[in-house]
């Protein structure tokens, strides 16, 4: 869970979930996943991009970095 929480950035707010994904120096990436709400949620985190993908379950709005998005399926969002 700390990577998750930590690295992930992940937060569950009163709007809702919330991530704020970090990359360490060294790592080239790193991938969890979660179950929010009956929805399963995987999260890759890479150098210049973070990919979230829906597997699982109704869409979910989520927040990166202050933005919401409606995850319907995947979205890439750019570093």
């Amino acid at each position: 869970m700390a990577v998750v929480y930590g690295f992930g950035g992940l937060r569950l707010k009163e709007t809702g979930i919330c991530f704020a994904p970090v990359l360490p120096d060294k790592w080239e990436s790193y991938t969890f996943k979660i179950s929010y709400r009956g929805s399963h949620i995987q999260v890759c985190v890479g150098r210049d991009k973070s990919v979230f993908t829906l597997e699982k379950g109704e869409p979910r709005e989520i927040t990166v970095f202050g933005t919401k998005y409606l995850l319907k399926d995947t979205i890439e969002i750019e570093r």
